[in-house]
């Protein structure tokens, strides 16, 4: 079994790519996600090829924090994976659909921890006039699990992520912070619990 994360592992948005070569240069990409009828995630044709002939040979289990709308958007080469791993690990997915016993067993974990409502009244607080300041760019729930922040990275104050982190840390809650997201996730949901999970299933 081969699990792989998605977002800036295997697959980039145009601004995630970051590239710097000059244009003839670039490598060749394969769009791999369409949003609103525009491109908007890419693997390399090199990445590609060698996704395909792992596929082939072994089970490979795409793994990530995106939900599973947003994860059906996406459009790997070589078959489609039998197992898949989203929102984090609080759905593992079994040809397209959650695995109900694996889902009920994470919503029990989820009971150590501060509710979704708690933290998220408390990240919308903290955040207040962010939207007038212009750093926070949305505010999001994710499968009634976790809660994020797209955010200005250039506007976002230096000490928000921390300050938020160490909060949330006693409430049985982490704080990160990837990409242009402040992601706010209960320690019990990962992705490597669910992987585990299915190693020994």
């Amino acid at each position: 079994m081969f699990a792989s994360d998605l977002d800036r592992t295997l697959i980039y948005s145009a601004a995630a790519l970051g590239l710097t070569v000059p244009d003839a240069a670039a490598p060749r990409l394969l769009c791999v996600e369409v949003y609103e009828s525009k491109p908007l995630s890419y693997l390399t044709e090199t990445a590609a090829e060698l996704l395909a002939t792992l596929a082939a040979r072994t089970v490979f289990v795409p793994t990530t924090t995106r939900t599973r709308e947003q994860y059906g958007r996406i459009h790997l080469p070589g078959p489609t994976p039998r197992y898949a791993v989203c929102a984090n690990g609080g759905h593992l997915l079994v040809d397209g659909e959650s695995d109900p016993d694996w889902h009920a067993r994470v919503r029990e974990r989820l009971t150590e921890c501060a509710p979704l409502d708690e933290v998220r009244a408390h990240m919308l607080r903290t955040a207040s006039g962010a939207e007038e300041s212009g750093w926070v760019l949305k505010e999001r729930v994710a499968e009634d699990l976790f809660a994020y922040l797209v955010v200005d990275r250039a506007r976002l104050p230096d000490t928000y992520v921390k300050e938020l982190g160490d909060w949330a840390a006693p409430r049985g809650w982490t704080v990160s912070l990837q990409g242009r997201k402040i992601y706010a996730v209960p320690r019990p949901l990962t992705k490597s619990a669910a992987i585990a999970a299915l190693l020994v299933s």
